[in-house]
């Protein structure tokens, strides 16, 4: 086979051989160790038992304190009236510290100081122990029937109780006289009472009727016809309901009565 020649100069050049150059010495450069690895955790779980949570008892709320919203009826005694003579005295028993009021129904029409009296309505309060007590003034003579009602500390008012009858009466006073005198004074009423006589409202004596009832006194008593005189009963410095004397007059003396004038 034949060689073949290049044409060109550069050729020949780059074909010429390249001299030797003397070994050179390289120290081999030290590798840092590759850095160990982290031990890999025990996958073994902890031995620590789990506590269990200790239930909790819920607590019970207090029961919420009760509300006062209802006062009963009070009790009320037999009322003492003296017999049927004077005011009568109620007691009874309510709530501690209850306030009492007495309400009136009565079979007669009231006059107009008695009704006053009787719409006034007197109070009485209950002690500590729930005793109460009071005097109802100003009932005229007749039938009533009284209840009673309460008002509790609460202010809770109660409805009336069971009525109460009551009955009182007056005693008579007769003036009979001749011209201007009074010539006889007669009482009638209950037997052994005590009977008031008040002149325009202010006492002018007192009598005790006998066993019958009666009391009689006769002589010249100058009592004008224009003063107003009444009666009414008294005991212990209690009095019942007032009734206005009746007059009888004659002109003279042959027109009135024998037993009068006599």
């Amino acid at each position: 086979m034949s060689r073949r020649r290049c044409r060109f100069r550069s050729c020949r050049r780059s074909h010429r051989r390249i001299p030797s150059l003397p070994p050179v010495d390289v120290e081999p450069e030290e590798v840092d160790a590759a850095p160990s690895p982290s031990p890999i955790p025990d996958p073994t779980p902890p031995t620590t038992t789990p506590t269990t949570p200790t239930p909790t008892t819920p607590t019970t709320p207090p029961d919420p304190e009760p509300v006062d919203t209802v006062a009963l009826p009070p009790v009320v005694f037999e009322p003492d009236t003296g017999g049927g003579l004077v005011d009568p005295i109620l007691s009874g028993t309510a709530e501690p510290g209850a306030e009492i009021r007495v309400q009136v129904q009565s079979d007669v029409v009231l006059s107009a100081a008695s009704a006053s009296a009787a719409v006034a309505e007197p109070d009485a309060t209950a002690d500590a122990d729930g005793n109460w007590s009071l005097t109802y003034s100003g009932l005229p003579a007749g039938t009533h029937l009284l209840t009673v009602t309460q008002t509790d500390l609460a202010g809770n008012d109660s409805v009336p109780g069971i009525p109460v009858e009551v009955s009182l009466s007056s005693p008579q006073l007769v003036l009979e006289g001749i011209g201007r005198y009074v010539w006889r004074i007669s009482f009638d009423g209950a037997p052994g009472a005590t009977v008031q006589v008040l002149v325009d409202g202010a006492e002018y004596s007192r009598v005790v009727l006998d066993a019958e009832g009666d009391y009689t006194v006769r002589g010249l008593f100058d009592i004008p016809r224009d003063i107003m005189v009444t009666v009414r009963y008294t005991a212990d410095e209690r009095y019942g309901p007032t009734a206005v004397a009746e007059r009888w007059w004659w002109a003279d003396e042959a027109s009135a009565p024998a037993s009068l004038a006599g």
